[in-house]
């Protein structure tokens, strides 16, 4: 006996009962006929989902789950519109529905099929796999990205290893010296630490670094690279018999390692290395030994960056209820921008690329009518401009321009709809604060134009 099928009644009317089968049969009907606005009415009525039996009903037949699937898109049924795009292997088609469901493992699935590895793991991040999204994204030419979800793994070395090849050097040593001693990654990091420190003139504390991640420690396989690395820093900084004693322990140890032998023997010949700024260790090396680390000793001391923007945003009304966490995330992905008098921040009629705070200076407000411009507001440091460019693309309504020398914390608006994308309580805070903000401005206009 066919199971029975409630159909909700219209306003006024009545519910009614039909057997499971009947329902389905008519709506196959309706839909054969052309009738989708109709066959859509009966399906959202219906009390009990007779979504997957009717897939089950029309698998096989291509014509009618195309039909199906039209249906049960417009009934805003996605995941089972996916499923049977799925099963017409429509891959990209699933991908999209599933994505719309908030499905987000099979939406992965599907655009991994469909060979469309930037959404895959974009599906992935949002679903919270997030060391398969970095490997994707790292594949994709996308290490920012593919860091920024190593970071959350939490895998600091990975993390910071590919912040440190996309030149980001704050959020990399940030990193890298998290990671602990007991990590097989432990001497690589140091490494690439020290090259951080060292290009930013912290040569000191970089050869510290090295020097306390070998201290106590035979050379072995693990860590032959730190003795390549100082000696590399050593010849750098024209410490020529420090980098001599460093090359001769790594060939002890490996003759064929890397290019070490040729770097010797140019030493021992009298040719030069190309040159970090000198410093204190690099006038005091050869003579005094300056940075010799005894054993035991562990020279831990990280280097904590300092980002000024973090305080900006911090005081920002719109960024009120963020967390600090929060804001190290929004951090993350601005980037400071410096302006001359006369430069555009924003552009009248175009859509905005970027949210602005401004961290020094002032900028002019002016519309734009042909060839007169009229200035209606001048801001300040403080302020903050182009917060509409992260809700919509719409044209923006006026041009915004440096009044003198000017620096701005810029949130580009791609980068930040990626954020909140794979951080959803950080867009819920944000659209929630946002719609304070802009409740605020339109109670205080209605204040001023009120009669």
């Amino acid at each position: 006996m066919s199971e029975q099928v409630r159909i909700k009644g219209r306003t006024g009317e009545g519910d009614r009962f039909l057997p499971q089968e009947q329902v389905l049969a008519g709506l196959i009907k309706l839909l054969g006929e052309g009738r989708v606005d109709d066959a859509v009415t009966i399906y959202v009525r219906c009390a009990v989902d007779i979504g997957y039996p009717l897939i089950s009903k029309v698998a096989g037949d291509p014509k009618l789950q195309r039909l199906v699937a039209n249906m049960l898109y417009r009934a805003r049924d996605f995941a089972k519109a996916a499923m049977v795009c799925e099963a017409l292997e429509e891959n990209e088609k699933a991908a999209a529905l599933y994505e719309k469901a908030g499905d987000y493992a099979m939406a992965a699935e599907m655009y991994a099929r469909a060979g469309n590895k930037l959404k895959s793991a974009e599906m992935y991040e949002r679903g919270g796999n997030l060391s398969v999204a970095a490997s994707l994204y790292a594949d994709c030419g996308l290490p920012e990205r593919a860091a920024r979800c190593y970071q959350r793994v939490p895998d600091a070395f990975a993390a910071g290893k590919l912040f440190f090849a996309s030149h980001k050097d704050k959020q990399a040593v940030e990193l890298l010296q998290k990671v602990e001693e007991e990590d097989p990654n432990y001497p690589e990091a140091v490494v690439l630490l020290a090259q951080l420190l060292a290009r930013n003139g912290y040569a000191e504390l970089a050869e510290k670094k090295l020097r306390a991640a070998i201290a106590g420690r035979e050379i072995d396989d693990s860590n032959v690279g730190v003795y390549y690395a100082l000696g590399d820093l050593y010849a750098r900084l024209g410490a020529t018999e420090k980098a001599k004693e460093a090359f001769e322990a790594v060939l002890g140890h490996d003759f064929n390692y890397a290019d070490a032998k040729a770097r010797l023997d140019r030493l021992n010949a009298g040719g030069e290395e190309e040159h970090l700024p000198r410093s204190d260790l690099a006038a005091d090396a050869q003579a005094e030994g300056v940075g010799d680390v005894a054993v035991g000793e562990t020279a831990s001391a990280e280097v904590v960056g300092m980002d000024p923007g973090l305080a900006f945003l911090k005081e920002l009304d719109l960024f009120e209820d963020m967390s600090l966490d929060d804001l190290r995330a929004l951090a993350s992905v601005a980037e400071a921008r410096s302006y001359q008098p006369g430069e555009v921040l924003i552009e009248q009629g175009a859509p905005s690329e970027a949210f602005f705070v401004l961290t020094e200076g002032t900028v002019e407000v002016k519309r734009v009518d042909g060839s007169t411009e009229t200035r209606f507001a001048t801001l300040p440091a403080g302020a903050h401009v182009g917060e509409m460019s992260l809700i919509d693309e719409a044209p923006t309504s006026a041009r915004v321009v440096a009044a003198e020398p000017t620096r701005a914390l810029a949130l580009p608006t791609e980068r930040f709809k990626e954020l909140l994308g794979s951080r959803p309580a950080l867009a819920l805070k944000f659209y929630q604060a946002m719609a304070t903000t802009l409740s605020r401005r339109l109670r205080a206009t209605n204040a001023k134009i009120k009669p």
